[in-house]
């Protein structure tokens, strides 16, 4: 089993979700480490617009199958890195996780074509740090920028941000008093997304701000730096009457005029930003109450988010599509997605159901082409998908076949 660093702020999550919402007889839900990507978007209210509700829209025609990607041919990495989160370089691939020495310590990996890998000479620690774990990384027009967490001996744990030109040498360029995520209490707080665009770098995570016998109280915040040098933390708003503590950010992503954020109150919002600083009041996704969404990405001249929604007898699958028109319009789906990326003109959603491990394809985020991942390069134990990335013609995935067991990495084609 991992070290009490890794996976807790999306494993938080996802955990929610199947907890409180699908306790029927919902699939459990994969581990969830949200890909941000930096294409162009759309352009983000202001920020002192009031909370709206948009009206689901008719969904636009499909795009022709033809331009689908086939995604069809997988094998499984011999020797893969242990990696909890992936990103294409334009020119390549890099990786993010921890390697084992005395105690976990992060790591970070390169390479041209997702099947050979090479390790970072190093990467650093904070001072006063004893052990570490990248588990988040995307990249923008800084390079690079990864999050992870810093464990200390006075039982604190603390966020670090670093960023890298080439995957290869990475510097520390957020860490200390302004990252203290509190006490570990049961596990430990973490930073959980981070979107980098032409606007700054956003990072989104919980940190515990109070213990009330051997009980915290966790409060989900989102950092803020222009360049990677000062950082200012804060609070998204949130409607009245609804504490800052019960918003759960699940995932952020930049866009070429600011960034987005997703989370979860009374059902699922985003909130929109034009400088990482100033934020909008949040924005109540349609599809009901109880639809949460759990990631992003934004390019293709739209922004896509996955989800689902239950109640008491069933589960469904949403899909939420926001064009150049604002609106966001919603499709229910026969299976549920919990992570996306690009991958060309395609976004690509991958999830679990009792079907096994399965691909959704789409050119508009909302007509899906499903298909079932082959079980010689996926074995039906498989059980954590942490991540996946995109680029033309091809995808990475990282994950677990069981519990326990180390990272892998699945290559297509």
């Amino acid at each position: 089993m991992r070290s009490s660093l890794s996976r807790l702020g999306t494993m938080i999550i996802v955990a929610l979700f199947v907890a409180v919402a699908c306790s029927s007889s919902a699939t459990p839900a994969p581990v969830a480490s949200p890909t941000p990507a930096t294409s162009p978007t759309l352009p983000s209210p202001a920020t002192t617009a009031p909370p709206t509700s948009p009206t689901p829209a008719t969904s636009p025609t499909p795009t022709p199958a033809s331009t689908t990607p086939a995604l069809t041919m997988w094998r499984r990495v011999d020797d893969a890195p242990d990696a909890l989160a992936v990103a294409s370089t334009g020119s390549g691939w890099v990786s993010v996780g921890s390697v084992r020495v005395a105690q976990r310590m992060p790591a970070a990996w390169t390479s041209p074509d997702g099947v050979s890998w090479t390790q970072a000479s190093m990467v650093p620690l904070p001072e006063g740090a004893q052990y570490g774990e990248m588990f988040a990384v995307t990249g923008g027009p800084q390079g690079l920028v990864a999050i992870g967490s810093e464990g200390r001996s006075d039982g604190r744990e603390h966020g670090v941000v670093w960023r890298s030109r080439d995957g290869e040498a990475w510097e520390i360029i957020g860490s200390g008093d302004l990252f203290d995520l509190g006490e570990c209490i049961e596990g430990c707080a973490s930073l959980s997304s981070v979107g980098a665009g032409p606007a700054g770098i956003v990072v989104t995570g919980n940190r515990v701000v109070k213990v009330k016998e051997s009980e915290a109280l966790v409060e989900w915040d989102v950092w803020f730096s222009p360049d990677g040098g000062a950082w200012t933390r804060l609070q998204l708003p949130t409607p009245k009457g609804s504490p800052a503590a019960h918003a759960s950010e699940v995932a952020v992503a930049a866009t070429l005029d600011g960034f987005v954020t997703i989370g979860w109150l009374d059902g699922g919002y985003t909130w929109s930003s034009p400088d990482g600083r100033t934020w909008s009041r949040p924005v109540k996704l349609p599809g009901g109450p109880e639809a949460l969404p759990f990631d992003i990405v934004v390019g293709l001249g739209r922004t896509v988010l996955v989800g689902g929604r239950c109640d008491q007898d069933d589960c469904v699958g949403l899909a939420w599509s926001q064009g150049t028109d604002g609106e966001w319009r919603t499709a229910e789906l026969d299976s549920r997605p919990q992570l996306l990326a690009l991958s060309g003109s395609s976004v690509v959603g991958l999830g679990r159901d009792a079907g096994g491990l399965f691909l959704l394809i789409s050119q508009d985020g909302l007509v899906w082409d499903k298909r079932v991942l082959p079980s010689d390069a996926f074995p039906p134990q498989t059980d954590n998908l942490w991540d996946i990335a995109g680029a033309p013609g091809s995808v990475i995935v990282v994950g677990e076949i069981e519990e326990g067991s180390g990272s892998n990495v699945w290559v297509s084609p």
